[in-house]
């Protein structure tokens, strides 16, 4: 598969003609909105949801720090037509999911999260073949503030979205489009509460509530080029190195959450199974 045809420089090269805001009724938003879903799931999704670019486009910038020092992107900056952004969420259900490979190029892949993109194309397709302009925001878009106004979670103290029922575990992808679909409610409930299990959790203490440290949080300091001396043994531990250029991610956090089921917190490596003084720092 070719990701490059589904940039958004290709967006205007749609094969139909291209409509108009204001010639798609409601029922046709609806319908077009069930099938673009119901095209998600058969792939793999578990989440789905439709927020407007508006208020997307909103929201302050927020720095990123891994695996780049620089500022979210804009949606618009990618699509200047674009008035909806989908986003969906799959599910990771193992630790094999959260597996990343280090290639000689500098690049990093995530074998996981390879649904992510076959959705993403088939979303894009789909729009495409019926008349609108459709395509994949930047990497350097928040996804995360995306899925929340489209109705999938909220923020949690890990700052993960956390889902009510898949807690923290849902990998998302994104596609922007000039078609006008309902939007869906921004989720506003606080599934975090009281609760800090997820910073106690943390090997590094790379936590704070709704703030993580990027020179310490151990996903993080896989892409950096100086690992702190007294992180190294932690992340041999807590990310579990398969090959010379792939290995497990951490995801003590995720696992401390109280959303996560018990299925999840079996299906781990055992070496990064949390230990006793951390369970201990989780109550």
């Amino acid at each position: 598969m070719s990701e490059a045809r589904y940039r958004c420089q290709d967006s205007k090269s749609a094969n139909a003609i291209h409509r108009g805001g204001d010639d798609i009724t409601k029922q046709r938003q609806v319908d077009l909105k069930e099938v673009l879903r119901d095209a998600a799931k058969k792939r793999g999704a578990v989440a789905f949801g439709v927020a407007s670019v508006d208020d997307v486009d909103a929201l302050p910038p927020v720095k990123i720090r891994w695996p780049v020092d620089r500022w979210t992107k804009k949606l618009r900056d990618s699509m200047p037509e674009a008035q909806r952004v989908i986003v969906f969420g799959i599910l990771s259900t193992d630790d094999v999911d959260e597996i990343e490979v280090h290639r000689a190029s500098g690049v990093i892949n995530y074998p996981g999260f390879l649904p992510i993109s076959i959705i993403m194309r088939d979303l894009i397709r789909q729009l495409r073949d019926q008349g609108w302009r459709a395509c994949a925001p930047s990497v350097y878009s928040s996804h995360k503030r995306a899925a929340q106004l489209a109705g999938i979670g909220r923020y949690g103290k890990s700052s993960l979205i956390i889902h009510p029922k898949y807690g923290p575990w849902l990998r998302f992808g994104a596609v922007l489009t000039d078609a006008p679909l309902q939007v869906d409610d921004p989720f506003e409930e606080d599934l975090c509460g009281r609760c800090e299990r997820c910073v106690g959790a943390c090997p590094t203490g790379a936590l704070e509530p709704y703030i993580v440290s990027p020179d310490r949080c151990l996903v993080g300091v896989t892409t950096a080029k100086y690992v702190p001396t007294d992180i190294k043994p932690l992340l041999s531990k807590y990310s579990a190195q398969l090959t010379h250029q792939s290995r497990v991610m951490c995801t003590q956090c995720q696992l401390a959450c109280r959303y996560t089921t018990a299925e999840r917190r079996r299906n781990v490596i055992p070496s990064a199974r949390p230990t006793r003084s951390a369970k201990r720092r989780k109550k």
